[in-house]
């Protein structure tokens, strides 16, 4: 198993084994609407569209908000929760690399975390 998938699932081991506690996708705090759309999202489903994410990212080398969203045929609205979650995971980070968009843009590149 690559370094990333066996990091990935430690993460959602730990996360599982928190008995009691009601986790959530990112929300918008200010906002009732976000709060229930992020209860009314399937974890496991969650979990599949997250890890399509990084498997996306690792395999391209790379990859942006925009490129994830049309490969794996994802609204911006369900990529990029999944893409600032596997960020604050500490799976995927900034490359310091730049492409432009459809629009002409430059927009970031994620890419997984390298191995320590």
């Amino acid at each position: 198993m690559t370094d990333w998938k066996t990091k990935y699932m430690a993460l959602k081991a730990v996360h599982d084994s928190q008995q009691g506690q009601l986790h959530l996708p990112p929300y918008q705090r200010h906002s009732p609407s976000s709060l229930a759309a992020a209860a009314a999202v399937d974890g496991a489903r969650n979990e599949t569209c997250r890890l399509q994410v990084l498997e996306y990212i690792y395999k391209m080398g790379g990859a942006t908000d925009a490129e994830i969203q049309g490969a794996l045929k994802m609204d911006g609205n369900s990529e990029r929760p999944r893409r600032v979650a596997l960020t604050r995971a500490g799976l995927i980070e900034d490359s310091g690399r730049t492409r432009p968009t459809p629009s002409g843009r430059q927009a970031v590149v994620w890419q997984v975390c390298s191995s320590e």
